[in-house]
């Protein structure tokens, strides 16, 4: 099977937030820090309220505390996609972007470009995701091949999901979702 595709910078950015959607460690931190601070907050307003008697600090301390569980998660994925928009306007990158032919058989991948040539075999590949708009083919913990589905037909598209099932141990299939927290 032989596949034309072209990836953006948009592309890239679904991958990395899939990444830290998805990956055990991101979560982790993600959930300890929406949380954290605001437990750190209400203990320093108990202690302020058990010296002076005075419920301000606890009114206040509490406030900030509830409006950081409540914006913590959109204010953490605003700041990461503006990190990594960032990291892929850096001229660098450029490699990442354009077009791309990747043919697939039984015992190999092999990727072309207008720069490069590469034969893999499926062996390389460690997990695979599939998400309503693309595929994600790991080659090691935060690398991936980005293959869009926006210019593949309905029957490619069922294809590669055969193929990548057959050959990579670890696929998941999964929608696009905000993270949950």
């Amino acid at each position: 099977m032989k596949i034309s595709f072209d990836t953006n910078r948009e592309d890239m950015v679904a991958f990395n937030l899939h990444y830290y959607d998805t990956d055990p460690a991101s979560i982790k931190n993600r959930r300890q820090g929406r949380f954290v601070i605001p437990v750190m907050l209400v203990l320093v307003a108990v202690l302020g309220y058990n010296r002076s008697g005075n419920w301000m600090p606890f009114v206040w301390f509490g406030g900030i505390a509830l409006l950081w569980i409540l914006l913590h998660p959109w204010w953490r994925r605003s700041g990461l996609n503006s990190l990594i928009k960032a990291e892929f306007n850096n001229p660098d990158n450029e490699n990442l972007f354009g077009e791309r032919t990747m043919e697939f058989d039984d015992e190999k991948v092999t990727i072309e470009t207008d720069k490069s040539y590469e034969t893999m075999q499926w062996s390389i590949f460690i997990r695979a995701f599939e998400t309503p708009d693309h595929f994600f083919l790991y080659i090691a913990k935060r690398q991936a091949h980005v293959i869009p589905k926006r210019r593949l037909s309905r029957a490619k598209v069922d294809e590669l999901d055969s193929l990548i099932a057959a050959h990579i141990p670890v696929y998941s299939k999964t929608e696009n979702k905000k993270t949950k927290q």
